[in-house]
């Protein structure tokens, strides 16, 4: 039993451990030709430079938490080699079999492999976008840490909270503010930071956050997301000024990301945001009749609902285009710019 522990033991320590002691061969090596060791400041510069033993872990951490079950579910597919070598290595110590050991420790080293060949190119294209958010954070908002000589991290400057789809861009995040951040400065840095991280849809304060509720000046925390992109094109439709859902002293002025009053898109299969104007309150009853729940306010970039008049249609909605409900409609009049 004892020798089936120590087994398994070496099965965990020696394969990391090879990496660990081969740095460490490097580091007595290069103090042996030059004659000295290294300077505090060539030891911050190291350790801003990505060698292998990082970027090995980086991409095992990534696996432990790849989410992606197509074409193949890598995460499980990596845990799977890697116990295999393990129960290989449990046999060996029953066996008494150090070459079964060594095998067993070879497809760990397959595991790891594994890991760096399918994480490596997200990793590689998250660091990018990673590098270029803590570039903009110094610029616009300014670094926390403004001692001199002190090592700028992006673990020291933010904290991402969740990814999209495509497991490269972030959409929720804690910033860690400087003291001299004011909050004038906010619809600034939001505007840039829209400007470059803007793709997948509007970088805005999240109030929603647990911890903390948008720019917390107290905490010196900022907690950012991003609000669900919006469709290409407002097309107007009667659901809008459906009586069931829209109370008649309710107006209809653009569809939002957020907020608003809630509709679901039979089309589409998916909820819009109906962004208005409210003369009383008869939409916030008829909404907690119908068990509704209503944004607070309008927010997120709202794309404005535009119309046109057409012979046998009485109004359309386009942004930017014409598009007719009916083949034979005729266009009476040329579309106005809102």
């Amino acid at each position: 039993m004892a020798k089936i522990i120590i087994f398994l033991m070496l099965y965990v320590i020696v394969p990391p451990g090879i990496f660990v002691f081969a740095r460490f061969l490097k580091e007595q090596a290069k103090y042996a030709i030059f004659g000295r060791r290294r300077s505090k400041t060539a030891i911050k510069q190291a350790e801003q430079k990505e060698g292998l033993n990082k970027k090995i872990n980086k991409r095992i951490s990534f696996t432990m938490s790849d989410p992606r079950n197509e074409p193949i579910p890598f995460r499980l597919i990596f845990v799977f080699i890697y116990l295999i070598g393990a129960g290989l290595s449990i046999y060996s110590g029953f066996s008494d079999s150090w070459k079964l050991l060594l095998i067993s420790m070879l497809i760990a080293y397959i595991a790891v492999i594994f890991s760096y060949a399918t994480a490596n190119k997200i990793v590689v294209e998250r660091d990018k976008v990673i590098k270029r958010m803590l570039d903009l954070k110094g610029s616009k908002m300014r670094f926390v840490n403004k001692e001199k000589g002190a090592m700028v991290t992006p673990e020291t400057e933010f904290k991402i909270l969740k990814w999209d789809e495509d497991l490269i861009s972030p959409t929720k995040m804690h910033l860690y503010m400087p003291t001299d951040f004011d909050i004038l400065e906010v619809d600034r840095f939001l505007e840039s930071f829209n400007l470059v991280f803007g793709g997948n849809g509007q970088w805005i304060a999240d109030d929603t956050d647990k911890e903390y509720q948008g720019f917390d000046f107290n905490a010196g925390v900022a907690a950012i997301r991003v609000s669900p992109k919006l469709p290409p094109i407002a097309m107007w439709h009667e659901r809008y000024i459906d009586p069931k859902d829209i109370h008649w002293s309710y107006f209809p002025l653009a569809l939002g990301s957020e907020n608003g009053v809630p509709i679901f898109n039979e089309d589409e299969g998916a909820t819009e945001h109906v962004l208005g104007f409210a003369v009383n309150g008869g939409q916030e009853k008829l909404s907690k009749k119908n068990g509704v729940q209503l944004g607070p306010e309008i927010t997120s970039a709202p794309q404005v609902l535009i119309e046109i008049y057409c012979k046998y249609v009485g109004k359309l909605a386009y942004t930017g285009q014409v598009y007719l409900l009916a083949h034979e409609t005729e266009l009476l009049e040329h579309p106005k710019a809102i």
